[in-house]
């Protein structure tokens, strides 16, 4: 192991806390729907006018929820609330978000879709009132939340169109890609792309399954049907144990918590290998988040900042448990970076953890 630690030596240089400023999100109001529907394809507002009814349309408002890549909309009507979610993607991912955010609500694991359109990349659904869940997780939310999962892993092989497979630990990679493109210096990352290659290697090979791809607390509802998965748009097939990370680092699970998910997933036969697997894919997970925070702050480098941090957050699972259904927010490069270290940090540690490399019999 005294190779990894001089690793982490090395991974450390250039990597620096500050304390910065940032600046607040917009808050965005209703606009009347009759402003958007003129920018929207002539395809899209005409199955858009044809689901609301000429009688109401005139009364209805809209608020932007997401912009890039994929064009997201709440409107609100008199009697009806809908979504709108425009694909701006390739055309085989649009294909494929379309797909299965049709078949996820087909299925039960999310919205019911009533309009979709795989070639003209859109959907549009009866909007689903949820809360997303409370951290710490209850044991019921916790148990719901991976038998749902279990669910979405299940669904049989000819039912996963557009079988694109991802992997968390390609996604790293890409990650890493971006940042030596644009030539940042936060983080060494020759010696960071040795340090994921050791980490991959302790990886085992697993079934590909349909997986959701981009669990976060935003991305689950506890609703009046239940726990509801939102926002397909990068499902795909992959390693079960990429979906059941996410859960882990995003929902800050303690280890009893990631114990109990276990034994709910693997239904008590739980191993030192899966143990490992999902140690292994957490530290994936969260370096790619910590990188992707990172692309955020370079991007925005130079802009000004108006408000202050919270600083009194200490770890990522802390900053994570306060901030809920925002902690993706990558409008302001000084939480952006902020928030990049303290995810680093936590990698940086269970790579030279005991728990890292772990043999099992």
């Amino acid at each position: 192991m005294g190779g990894i630690y001089r690793l982490i030596l090395v991974l450390f240089v250039g990597l620096c806390m500050q304390s910065e400023a940032l600046v607040a999100p917009g808050v965005l109001a209703d606009q009347p729907l009759n402003r958007l529907l003129p920018t929207l394809p002539k395809k899209v507002s005409s199955k858009l006018r044809e689901a609301i009814g000429k009688k109401d349309i005139g009364a209805c408002v809209y608020r932007p929820r997401s912009q890039k890549p994929d064009q997201v909309y709440h409107i609100k009507c008199s009697s009806k609330e809908r979504g709108l979610r425009l694909f701006g993607r390739t055309a085989y991912a649009n294909k494929r978000g379309v797909y299965r955010a049709s078949l996820a609500g087909a299925l039960g694991f999310g919205p019911e879709i009533s309009i979709d359109d795989p070639e003209a990349g859109f959907l549009i659904w009866p909007w689903l009132e949820g809360e997303t869940l409370s951290i710490p997780l209850s044991d019921q939310d916790l148990e719901s939340l991976t038998k749902l999962l279990k669910k979405v892993h299940a669904v049989p092989a000819d039912q996963r169109l557009y079988p694109r497979v991802t992997r968390i630990e390609d996604r790293v990679v890409r990650r890493i890609d971006e940042l030596q493109k644009i030539k940042s210096t936060v983080v060494d990352l020759k010696a960071l792309r040795r340090s994921v290659k050791l980490v991959v290697e302790n990886l085992q090979p697993e079934p590909m399954v349909m997986i959701h791809g981009d669990l976060q607390q935003s991305h689950v509802l506890q609703t009046a049907r239940g726990i509801k998965l939102i926002d397909w748009g990068d499902s795909s097939t992959g390693d079960a144990f990429d979906d059941l990370a996410a859960v882990s680092v995003f929902f800050a699970l303690s280890p009893a918590q990631d114990q109990k998910m276990l034994d709910v997933y693997f239904e008590g036969r739980v191993t030192c290998r899966e143990h490992q697997q999902l140690f292994m894919k957490k530290l994936l997970v969260v370096l790619h988040y910590s990188l992707w925070q990172l692309r955020q702050a370079e991007k925005g480098r130079g802009l000004l900042n108006q408000t202050r941090i919270d600083m009194t957050a200490k770890t990522l699972a802390e900053w994570l448990t306060r901030n809920g259904a925002n902690s993706h927010f990558s409008g302001n490069p000084a939480l952006s970076r902020h928030v990049a270290m303290m995810g680093l940090e936590f990698y940086f540690k269970g790579v030279a953890s005991k728990n890292y490399k772990v043999q099992c019999q």
